[in-house]
């Protein structure tokens, strides 16, 4: 990956990470400029099969979030910032960043509910709706008491971003 491509990485994810740790919102004036960033560097760094690739990679990266969010679990926020990590990466590295990402955000989520103390909770019934499904119980189990905690998500779109995506070497040859 280029200098150029990480840098333009970074100027979108830390203020985005920063924006969704606070107010729990990813702005347009980040996402749409990274969409368009990316693009531009796409058809600059590799002509029109660049560009090609740039797009491949936004629509990788964002078709499954959309679906995440057509289900209530994701912001809108979140799709575009990961579609401007596409844009900007490019495909296969699109898919890497979204994976990792993804992992990450699984990470994060298990650590908060083992921290609320909801993991042994959450465990036990996922367990007993298997036993209930293989019927092996008469009765389905309780579910747990619902909570809708807002996650960050942005936070592990840039974590995971990073982790996935290697960074320019700093040392140059000569």
């Amino acid at each position: 990956m280029a200098d150029l491509q990480y840098a333009a990485l970074l100027a979108l994810l830390v203020p985005a990470c920063a924006m969704d740790l606070w107010r729990h919102r990813i702005p347009n004036y980040l996402s749409y400029p990274g969409l368009l960033v990316g693009l531009a560097l796409g058809l600059l760094l590799g002509g029109l099969a660049g560009l090609g690739n740039h797009v491949l990679g936004l629509f990788a990266a964002a078709i499954p979030l959309y679906v995440m969010f057509l289900g209530g679990s994701l912001g809108g926020g979140d799709v575009k910032l990961m579609a401007a990590v596409g844009a900007i990466t490019g495909f296969p590295s699109a898919l890497n960043a979204l994976f990792a990402s993804i992992l990450v955000g699984g990470f994060c989520a298990a650590l908060i509910l083992i921290w609320q103390g909801r993991l042994l909770g959450l465990a036990q019934y996922t367990l007993g709706h298997m036993r209930y499904r293989a019927g092996w119980s008469n009765l389905p189990p309780d579910p747990p008491a619902a909570r809708r905690d807002a996650f960050p998500f942005g936070v592990a779109i840039a974590l995971g971003t990073l982790l996935a995506v290697p960074a320019p070497s700093l040392l140059t040859t000569g």
